[in-house]
């Protein structure tokens, strides 16, 4: 069995596959005609260098990912803190277009109102503000249909102009002062 590696071993070194020859020699473990084609073989094939890994291209790429990274992770941010933006804007955009809406409802039912009852203004604003809401919390329970009364008869300037008015809002179930 010794003598077959021998051979098998010669074969390689005359192939100059000195690394793989010594693999098989080294097996034989304390086989005296090994031992000396291992010494003979450490002269004849000298001991590779270990290859250099040359960092600067890994290290240029990795630095190019984290800057990439970056960039990618700053412009969601900066997309999110816009589009933040944008939606509060736009929420106290309707916010400030419901107080006006708001405004011109009260004031319609305002005028509706004081002519009569005789309670006065601050019972017609507690009306108003029963069916409207505040104005800051959002819309009453009949805001809308105070709104469409009112765009049905928009050139409210004389008194009697609010008749229809209070008759939509009556035929629409509001309840009156």
């Amino acid at each position: 069995m010794s003598q077959e590696r021998l051979r098998a071993a010669r074969k390689l070194i005359a192939a100059g596959r000195y690394d793989v020859a010594a693999d098989i020699l080294r097996q034989m473990g304390d086989d005296p005609t090994a031992q000396v084609w291992l010494e003979k073989l450490a002269t004849l094939s000298p001991r590779r260098p270990k290859r250099r890994i040359n960092w600067r291209p890994l290290l240029l790429v990795a630095a190019l990912v984290m800057l990439v990274a970056a960039v990618v992770i700053g412009l969601l941010l900066f997309t999110q803190a816009v589009q933040q933006t944008a939606e509060q804007l736009q929420a106290e955009q309707e916010q400030e277009l419901f107080r006006v809406g708001h405004n011109r409802l009260t004031n319609a039912l305002l005028y509706y109102c004081e002519p009569r009852i005789n309670y006065g203004a601050e019972t017609c604003l507690d009306w108003a503000d029963s069916l409207l809401g505040d104005g800051f919390t959002g819309p009453g329970p009949y805001y809308d249909v105070v709104h469409d009364c009112l765009a049905a008869f928009d050139l409210l300037t004389t008194p009697e102009a609010y008749t229809p008015f209070g008759d939509c809002l009556v035929a629409a179930g509001v309840p009156l002062p």
